[in-house]
């Protein structure tokens, strides 16, 4: 299971066997291009860890 924030869905369809959005991003803190983002809960890898991690990892 891994929680993702933002993201195109067709991407992310391509990622995980479920994908569900469970919410969205909104802040009066946040920049105008992080707002209204989508959250999802991915199961189901359909590629292993090891190959997607380097593609999506974003440290803040």
């Amino acid at each position: 299971m891994m929680v993702v924030v933002g993201g195109d869905l067709e991407d992310n369809q391509r990622v995980f066997r479920e994908l569900t959005r469970v919410g969205t991003v909104r802040s009066k803190y946040a920049m105008p291009y992080e707002q209204d983002m989508p959250i999802y809960i991915g199961r189901g890898l359909k590629i292993p860890m090891r190959e997607l991690w380097p593609i999506v990892k974003m440290y803040v």
